[in-house]
């Protein structure tokens, strides 16, 4: 474990990054600390069984902006999922198409991790 905090390798394990890399990315700030930082917490509100509708949108806009098929999948799962909770159709069938786009571009895991019930 400690070799892998003090190699930030850039290796992933799913969606996610080695240990040390993910380190680095949050001490570089900028973009990837902030896609880093909003994987966390909008992980964490999931699993705490929190309302996603009182998320902080700007969470999953760094998600959204990302560089990475995964990260933008994940984005506009959890846009598509706020809006929902918040019966805002257009925006819900705006996250949708764009997952919809997505899809060739991340593994089948990353689509059965986001349970999607509407269709296009």
């Amino acid at each position: 474990m400690g070799i892998m905090c003090v190699l930030p390798l850039p290796i992933k394990t799913g969606i996610t990054y080695s240990d040390g890399m993910r380190w680095s990315r949050l001490h570089k700030k900028g973009q990837e600390a902030d896609e880093e930082i909003a994987l966390f917490k909008l992980a964490e509100n999931e699993i705490t069984g929190n309302d996603i509708s009182a998320l902080d949108q700007r969470q999953m806009e760094s998600l959204i902006k990302s560089k990475e098929a995964e990260f933008r999948y994940y984005g506009y799962y959890y846009f598509y999922q706020y809006h929902k909770s918040n019966k805002n159709d257009k925006e819900m069938q705006a996250a949708l198409q764009a997952i919809e786009e997505l899809k060739d571009k991340v593994s089948a895991l990353i689509q059965e991790d986001c349970k999607i019930t509407e269709t296009l």
